[in-house]
């Protein structure tokens, strides 16, 4: 199925777009099979990455629960990987409400397997909620999307401690929710400054991709610490080696080199 994008059409009645009435009428007569749940899955995957899609609402009409679900989270890599999607607009929070509507709200986990900077997969285990703490970024658009759903933020966190609490207390996870300081919608300029670098010609994005300072907020607030507290040696080393690379960064060295050119320095030092 040719899935066309539309800014202003996604209001219309799509019973009278023709290329539904194939689908609903004349393909399933002719062969059910083409239009199977994974031919649908392909479909709401590519409405999703195009916010306010035309034919979201009757694709949704051919999947089921499971499906809305891998959907939410796909609308949530589009929120992580690519903070200038739209996803934080009006048509994105509106696809938004329709998965979750009909996946049954937001609280289920899943398995997710990502690949780093250096080609290694990395798994871990997680939810909607636990995904989008993440990154600022991410948060800040998942935030604003649930509060369009109707869903109160206490009976989203009470229901995601009890499924996966991940080390957060419900007060405290309450509270991350109800911060608004500090937070960097997408990411800001400097984390999201993309380019090809000069020792490798490899595309990467910008120095500061794990968002040390939110990531240290976070945990802070999941520990019950002093967001205001000095900085302790962990937290320390981590703006330092920040605070080194943004120098081979603005060089155009990528993190991959940095690190390699680290290693080599140790070598020689050792040898010293």
């Amino acid at each position: 199925m040719h899935l066309m994008r539309s800014e202003t059409t996604h209001n219309c009645d799509l019973e009278e777009v023709p290329s539904m009435w194939l689908v609903n009428d004349i393909l399933p007569a002719i062969n059910l099979e083409v239009l199977n749940r994974d031919c649908w899955n392909r479909c709401l995957v590519a409405a999703i990455y195009s916010p306010g899609h035309a034919m979201l609402p009757q694709i949704l009409q051919h999947c089921d629960a499971s499906m809305a679900r891998q959907g939410i989270q796909t609308w949530l890599r589009c929120s992580i990987d690519w903070p200038y999607s739209r996803q934080d607009s009006g048509c994105g929070f509106n696809d938004f409400r329709m998965l979750v509507a009909l996946s049954g709200g937001l609280c289920f986990d899943y398995d997710v397997c990502r690949v780093d900077d250096y080609g290694r997969p990395v798994y871990f285990h997680t939810s909607p909620v636990l995904m989008a703490i993440r990154y600022s970024w991410a948060f800040s658009t998942f935030r604003a999307a649930v509060q369009t759903t109707g869903i109160k933020v206490e009976e989203l966190i009470r229901s995601q401690i009890e499924l996966l609490s991940d080390g957060w207390t419900f007060e405290r996870l309450v509270s991350l929710f109800h911060d608004h300081s500090e937070l960097i919608k997408n990411g800001g300029g400097l984390l999201w400054s993309t380019k090809t670098y000069q020792l490798c010609n490899n595309w990467f994005w910008g120095p500061d991709e794990d968002e040390v300072s939110w990531k240290r907020r976070v945990n802070r607030i999941k520990a019950g610490m002093d967001l205001g507290a000095p900085l302790n040696e962990e937290e320390e080393s981590e703006r330092e080696e920040l605070e080194v690379y943004l120098i081979d960064f603005h060089n155009g060295i990528c993190r991959k080199c940095h690190e390699k050119n680290k290693k080599k320095k140790s070598r020689w030092t050792l040898l010293r």
